[in-house]
């Protein structure tokens, strides 16, 4: 849900005078809560906040489970929910009917009942947790305090509500459409200029040849709620970096296999993963929930541990269309008729808004029908017979490695890599989901859906994947697989350089007799590993011709790789990079296109790693230019010449309610240097647009797992179990995270009595 404007705009004076009340609607933890459970249940919370549900039926955790997503998060699964199915403006008034528009219009909430599926066991768990859902928003005396600054009221939860989180995940994850879209903006450039400027993965294929008839397409101008949701270029800022690993039995200290996963995304407050401990019937998980969402995403049971990493697959096409007539358009060489589809976007305080959107077969129209060609947005997940429920239902089931493999062997909208471990020493890595099969062209631009030759033709099949590999560990890091270049190519054209996964590599294989906290360790490395190859190419040659490019050289050339908070090299390396891309391209781009560039690629994904000199004649005098340029330009900014990468680079988790307004800055995580870069394991994205480089994309949790025994699993992400301003539980985990630390996943009885702080008992309505 990374596209909402700050939220503050909507606060009056007036509402701001109810801020003294947010712990109204702090829910009971404590005592006995009447229930629609069979027998009863405990909720005991640790001294994280984490929920431990204790039931004697699957139904009864589930309801559990509901209860206390609403009681800790319902805002945020509230939030979620109204961003994919397009009904945000009902809370948040005239500011997000853009994005309503263009989510309303591909009506993912019709989609989610249709995919709804008729598998009785899983319904049952669907409609208990949907109960609990309810009953936890009833428990509260007052809804939580955003829903009372915005005068609005909660909405009951529905089975179609639970799978809003993964139509929001799949579009947020989808990896390569800013490509698409960056080569439309840059339609001026012939395809071998075009192709030079984005490889950036430097296995890719050459460029769609074509690319140099079909840039000359007249399309309209973007619709606006289009360019709102996609921002048109959005990607340099975030770390397309998720980590994730599975050591061995012959590589573990103790004889028995160790999951490890450090997804990165973009993070927000209230934190985007909610943890639990759930227990019922013959059912034991606990790990990484999202709240809103019936399931565990990752974590363990009893048997078996996974974790997930995004695979970048392509799986948003942008797709240029002829039009014929006035309401006419060509597919695959056959005229169609444009389907205009009406909308009501609801507006809070305003009336409703009559829109409509018009749509082709293979999806939504994002530009205006004034062109010779439309531009087309063709996503998977309104295609694609999703399964994704079932999979995950079933991964939290799973007993051996086989089970969870087969688990997550169906259509979904959400591709992943998989890595698993059961207790029996299997493991297994493996990318799982439902990616396009392209019939010719490479998705690297858009295609000419008028051609029949080109389009989809299904699904792939055979993602790549190994189990029980010689080498004794396997792990995926958003790059391509080594290994599997057959299908490599067709899965993505935009994977992440293989920075990170190669720094794993080595890490893993010059080491053994692993432990838990070395695979803690690892996932705190901010040694980058791509900064320590390219700057001595970038600089060879180079004779500084003044006292800043000197200055900055002697940093550079004396630094160690690490991306430490006070250090000096990591800030002079962004603003150096920035200013050698600015002079290599500005000829070419002007001004403007050399700023879309730097918003859209930042460091680590530029021509710095490619094909460089196509664009500098002299790269030593611009490497000289562009040194003297980096240390003036941050001295000026921090007025003095001991900047550190900690001032430059900070890590400012804010809640959305709270940006701008002083008396709310008690609802934002505290802002603190952070270390890493886009390309350390240990990944904390950033763009180079400007002197300070803010952490965009970052790690959303870490979790290890020792399969020997899960009850000593730990994990930590940059936030609170609760998602209430005020509330004891609201940053339990923050403070523990920017110190590189870790907590404790309390999962056996014994352990969770030992730390228990409160124990709620749902006990059954009619008892």
């Amino acid at each position: 849900m990374k596209h909402l404007l700050p939220l503050a705009l909507l606060l009056s004076g007036c509402a701001i005078t109810k801020l003294m009340s947010t712990s109204r609607s702090h829910a009971d933890h404590d005592g006995e809560l009447r229930a629609q459970v069979s027998a009863p249940v405990q909720v005991i919370r640790d001294d994280l906040g984490i929920p431990h549900i204790r039931a004697h039926t699957e139904a009864d955790a589930a309801y559990a489970l509901g209860l206390v997503h609403a009681q800790d998060r319902l805002f945020q699964a509230d939030l979620v929910r109204r961003y994919a199915f397009g009904t945000l403006s009902e809370v948040l008034g005239a500011r997000t009917v853009q994005v309503d528009r263009m989510m309303g219009s591909l009506d993912l909430a019709s989609r989610a009942e249709a995919l709804i599926p008729d598998d009785p066991e899983l319904l049952a768990w669907l409609d208990a947790y949907v109960a609990g859902m309810n009953a936890g928003a009833a428990s509260m005396a007052v809804p939580p305090i955003e829903y009372r600054l915005l005068n609005q009221e909660f909405e009951p939860w529905t089975r179609v509500d639970c799978f809003s989180s993964a139509f929001a995940q799949s579009w947020d994850l989808q990896s390569n459409a800013s490509f698409e879209l960056l080569a439309l903006a840059l339609a001026d450039l012939d395809v071998d200029t075009l192709d030079a400027l984005l490889r950036i993965d430097a296995e890719a294929p050459p460029m769609d040849p074509y690319w140099d008839t079909l840039r000359a397409a007249t399309l309209g101008s973007y619709r606006a709620p289009f360019l709102t949701l996609t921002g048109r270029v959005t990607r340099g800022e975030n770390a397309a970096a998720s980590n994730n690993w599975v050591v061995g039995p012959e590589r573990s200290a103790d004889g028995s296999p160790i999951v490890a996963n450090d997804p990165h995304l973009l993070q927000r407050v209230p934190s985007l993963w909610y943890m639990a401990d759930i227990q019922g019937g013959g059912l034991h998980v606990a790990g990484a929930t999202l709240p809103g969402t019936p399931f565990v995403v990752i974590g363990h049971n009893e048997s078996i541990a996974w974790g997930l990493t995004n695979v970048m697959a392509d799986y948003v096409d942008m797709a240029i269309v002829q039009r014929d007539g006035e309401d006419g358009y060509i597919l695959a060489g056959e005229t169609r008729k444009l389907e205009k589809r009406p909308l009501t976007v609801d507006v809070a305080e305003n009336d409703p808004i009559e829109d409509a959107a018009m749509w082709t077969e293979i999806g939504p129209v994002a530009t205006e029908i004034d062109g010779t060609h439309l531009l087309v947005a063709r996503w998977h997940a309104l295609e694609v017979a999703d399964e994704t429920g079932i999979a995950f239902y079933a991964l939290n089931r799973a007993r051996t490695v086989s089970e969870a493999l087969d688990a997550v062997d169906r259509p979904s909208m959400v591709a992943q890599n998989l890595v698993v471990a059961d207790v029996n020493g299997d493991y297994a890595w493996q990318q799982f989901g439902s990616i396009p099969k392209r019939k010719a062209h490479t998705g690297r631009v858009p295609y000419p859906a008028s051609d029949p030759a080109h389009g989809w033709d299904g699904w792939i099949e055979d993602l790549p994947g190994e189990r029980q590999p010689a080498r004794g560990y396997a792990l995926s890091a958003n790059s391509r697989p080594p290994g599997f270049d057959e299908i490599t190519h067709d899965i993505s054209t935009s994977y992440v350089a293989p920075w990170r996964y190669d720094r794993i590599d080595e890490l893993l294989h010059h080491g053994g007799d692993f432990t838990a906290a070395d695979m803690e360790r690892i996932q705190g490395d901010v040694y980058d590993a791509r900064l320590a190859e390219v700057l001595p190419r970038l600089l060879e040659g180079v004779e500084p011709t003044t006292a800043d490019a000197r200055r900055c050289h002697d940093i550079l050339t004396s630094w160690h790789g690490y991306a430490f908070s006070d250090q000096q090299g990591p800030a002079a390396a962004m603003v150096f990079q920035r200013e050698l891309v600015r002079q290599a391209l500005v000829d070419e781009l002007g001004n403007d296109g050399v700023a879309l560039y730097l918003r859209f690629v930042a460091a680590g994904r530029s021509i710095l790693d490619g094909e460089l000199d196509r664009f500098l004649d002299d790269r030593p005098k611009a490497a000289d230019r562009a040194l003297a340029a980096a240390c003036s330009t941050l001295d000026e900014a921090y007025s003095s010449e001991d900047w550190q990468w900690g001032q430059v680079h900070r890590l400012e988790l804010n809640h959305p309610f709270a940006a701008g307004i002083g008396i709310l800055s008690g609802w934002n995580m505290r802002s603190v240097p952070f270390p890493g870069s886009n390309d350390t394991i240990a990944a904390a994205g950033h763009g180079w647009s400007g002197t300070s480089a803010p952490v965009g994309g970052m790690a959303s949790l870490r979790i290890v797992m020792p399969l020997s025994d899960l009850g000593k699993s730990t994990l930590v992400h940059p936030g609170g179990q609760s998602g209430q301003p005020g509330h004891p539980m609201y940053r339990t985990h923050y403070e523990a995270f920017v110190a590189g630390e870790t907590q404790p996943l309390w999962f056996d009885d014994d352990d969770v009595a030992a730390h228990t702080v409160h124990t709620l008992v749902l006990t059954p309505s009619g008892a």
